[in-house]
């Protein structure tokens, strides 16, 4: 699929986000970030409770700064509906430029009306011709990214290796959902297999080895100042 801009300016629809006190022993520190989510995100973030507090000590030193930010997946194909993220990002980042990638166009042009504030790009985000020329009309540069699309190996595989370039130093890279590594029809399969999952394991062979160790993925290897996981979450951080 070629690569389309999509950018919809329409009235953004206003909504009234409820506060939230969550006690859960996973979620200590994160009622800050929750009283930006509407009931449909943290639907999604409380299926991984162990990922939480991730995106609160990741994300809260950019809050008041001026971000570029892309999330691939509108979440067309969850029960909670798509777009369920748009709103908390902008309630919690005031200052953002947000980015969507979407593989549905029907449903990108349906949910459109609902906002003026994101510009979306209908695609495969496992075509890495798309996503290079998405890089050239955006111009990259990007502060956060985050991987919650179709979950596929060659899906997250290619994301990561087209878009990290697209990371600024400093810059953070998730990729959620690492589960489907363990299961078959996302391409994934046992532990050690050829997945998304084994790849990051190898990115942590890559920086701890001996100098004479041939490095297996430079390109990502090489700029990487720290993983951090959790429950089927990763945060990539660049160099600065």
């Amino acid at each position: 699929m070629h690569a389309r801009s999509l950018l919809f300016v329409v009235p953004v629809c206003q909504l009234t986000l409820p506060s939230f006190r969550v006690n859960s022993k996973y979620i200590l520190h994160w009622h800050t970030f929750l009283n930006f989510a509407p009931m449909q995100f943290l639907k999604r973030i409380m299926l991984i409770p162990r990922s939480s507090s991730m995106y609160e000590h990741r994300l809260a030193p950019l809050r008041d700064q001026k971000i570029k930010m892309l999330e691939i997946g509108l979440g067309c194909d969850m029960g909670y509906g798509p777009g369920a993220s748009y709103y908390t990002w902008l309630e919690y980042f005031p200052h953002v430029d947000l980015y969507y990638i979407e593989y549905d166009a029907e449903c990108a042009h349906k949910w459109a009306n609902k906002t003026d504030k994101a510009t979306i790009f209908t695609g495969d985000q496992a075509d890495t011709e798309f996503l290079t020329e998405f890089m050239l009309t955006v111009g990259g540069n990007f502060d956060v990214i985050i991987d919650d699309g179709g979950h596929t190996m060659n899906q997250q595989r290619a994301s990561l290796k087209t878009l990290w370039p697209a990371i600024k130093p400093g810059g953070i890279y998730f990729i959620e959902d690492l589960a489907t590594s363990y299961i078959a029809k996302y391409g994934g399969g046992a532990i050690g297999s050829d997945t998304m999952m084994n790849d990051l394991k190898i990115m942590l062979d890559d920086i701890n080895r001996a100098p004479e160790v041939p490095i297996t993925f430079p390109k990502v290897s090489n700029q990487v100042v720290s993983f951090e996981f959790t429950q089927e979450v990763v945060a990539l951080t660049k160099f600065s």
